[in-house]
């Protein structure tokens, strides 16, 4: 049987690790949002500028390609989070202070455009 400060560190280990998750995967699902708003506008675009008439799965093709492709960018471009693996312990509460601010700042912006229209 572990002593209380070992079953604290324990769970407040656990903790940390659940909040951090919690960000990046809310970073995961703001990435694909707005890879797929992207994906919509500008395969709308390039429909519209080709004139053609073009079938609804062609067009659906056309959005999960740039979808991939947009995911695909955000996720490998540098500055996206992708940090070595030993820089990220060191650096967890500058992280865990931008995934908060950047949250709200996403939500912000989210609200604001849902006021607008």
């Amino acid at each position: 049987q572990g002593s209380r400060w070992e079953e604290f560190c324990v769970r407040g280990f656990f903790k940390a690790v659940g909040v951090f998750a919690a960000f990046r995967m809310q970073k995961t699902v703001n990435a694909a949002q707005g890879a797929m708003l992207g994906a919509q506008l500008l395969a709308g675009v390039l429909v519209d500028a080709s004139g053609a008439a073009l079938e609804p799965h062609v067009v659906n093709t056309l959005q999960l390609g740039l979808v991939t492709a947009g995911l695909f960018w955000q996720f490998k471009t540098p500055g996206s989070g992708q940090l070595p693996f030993f820089i990220r312990p060191l650096l967890f509460a500058p992280l865990a202070l931008e995934s908060v601010l950047d949250t709200c700042a996403n939500q912000s912006m989210w609200t604001s455009f849902r006021s607008i229209a």
